[in-house]
């Protein structure tokens, strides 16, 4: 297996290396028509001056296939893996491809493994977030309130969570769930767990239920798991956080309510409004990141049936 990593990272030219070395990129993309390259890097996309080929993007495609046992062709033209130690001993990478009929020409991101190491005093000192957020959110946490980071892609909703994750007391026993590994925890007593084909996020909901845990998070939530995991932020589980995709802190109501649908056909914001206590909005606008709302939800709905919330 050394062997196919060392070929997946001659493929590689030298400035693509110092992409992969340079702390404050997080992940690396390519395009389907020349194949330039694109890196995110604090938030902001910028292009570079490397290009890669498309007989060179297809065989990374099938060096990194080949590493996580799996295979990528016509027939399987779609590849999301994990490659790990691929440049840093101990770090993950997420490397993920769309290859021809899907697309013309083959394409990539290479999504690098980044534990930022932010408090909420440093989102303070930045102007991220207000000193009413800041002690409002500090409380939160401390009160076991069950708190959802909503944002777009590349708003910083991880590096948030993990921000808020350090401000648990050492005592408590967390469970945390992700596809990806990205949340890191302070606390001795924690249990990771990872989603696979042959487990998913709603398994994992479950089982952490008999793992006594004092909070239960996840890392982000995209279907029908929203269900199980409000039922047990709801049943003896307070104090969990998770992150989902949204435009605002509201829309992110409306997000897991759409989420809860796909795995069950009934009404469910009167859940939705006892299990989430604080939605937290992070946007990320001219390559800064600001929190531009935080809502508290009431355990009550309108007549109306509608959502019932507080501006922070």
């Amino acid at each position: 297996m050394n062997e196919v990593y060392d070929l997946f990272r001659q493929l590689l030219p030298a400035a693509f290396h110092e992409l992969l070395e340079n702390q404050s990129v997080s992940e690396i993309m390519t395009n389907s028509a020349a194949g330039e390259v694109f890196a995110l890097a604090e938030g902001r996309k910028v292009k570079t001056d490397i290009v890669l080929d498309a007989p060179t993007r297809l065989q990374l495609a099938w060096l990194a296939a080949k590493i996580a046992g799996t295979v990528a062709n016509e027939q399987q033209p779609l590849l999301s893996v994990e490659l790990d130690d691929l440049y840093y001993p101990g770090r993950r990478y997420r490397f993920s491809a769309c290859l021809p009929p899907v697309v013309e020409q083959p394409v990539f991101t290479l999504r690098k493994q980044v534990f930022v190491s932010r408090t909420l005093k440093q989102y303070l000192d930045d102007r991220v977030m207000t000193q009413k957020y800041y002690g409002y959110l500090k409380s939160a946490v401390r009160g076991r309130k069950n708190i959802v980071i909503a944002g777009g892609t590349g708003s910083g909703k991880t590096t948030l969570a993990n921000a808020l994750l350090a401000e648990i007391p050492a005592g408590d026993r967390l469970v945390v769930i992700e596809d990806t590994r990205e949340l890191a925890v302070s606390s001795e007593n924690v249990v990771y767990l990872k989603s696979c084909s042959s487990a998913t996020t709603r398994d994992l909901v479950r089982q952490a239920l008999r793992l006594t845990p004092d909070r239960i998070i996840v890392g982000e939530v995209r279907d029908g798991a929203a269900l199980d995991l409000l039922q047990a932020w709801n049943t003896g589980h307070p104090g969990g956080i998770a992150t989902v995709h949204a435009n605002s802190a509201p829309a992110a109501l409306t997000r897991l309510e759409q989420l809860v649908a796909m795995a069950s056909a009934g009404q469910q914001r009167q859940l939705i409004a006892d299990a989430v206590d604080v939605v937290v909005f992070i946007a990320q606008a001219a390559g800064r990141r600001r929190i531009n709302e935080v809502i508290e939800v009431e355990k009550r709905l309108t007549s109306s049936h509608e959502f019932v919330y507080i501006q922070i």
